[in-house]
């Protein structure tokens, strides 16, 4: 969130600096309100013919944790998320 809060303040000449807290709420707030359409797409994703998947593991703060990125062509539809829980 540190590095998100330094490229919207570099985007933006300085104008709009943001907490990281501030970010958080938002993703938070957004995730909320957007539940409807990752619903959609989720089942797009489970009902698609081909689906293209990568995963990996990384390093946050630390601690291993790993990461799914799924795809479809049509509709045009990309999910990434922890690989327990696509949604988070």
């Amino acid at each position: 969130l540190e590095k998100t809060r330094e490229l919207i303040s570099e985007m933006t000449g300085g104008e709009l600096c943001l907490s990281v807290g501030m970010i958080n709420g938002l993703c938070h707030e957004f995730s909320g309100k957007s539940r409807e359409e990752q619903d959609r797409l989720f089942k797009a994703l489970l009902d698609a013919p081909v689906m293209n998947a990568d995963g990996t593991t990384v390093r946050v703060n630390g601690k291993i944790a790993r990461f799914l990125s799924a795809a479809i062509r049509m509709p045009p539809c990309i999910l990434q998320g922890k690989a327990r829980d696509m949604r988070e």
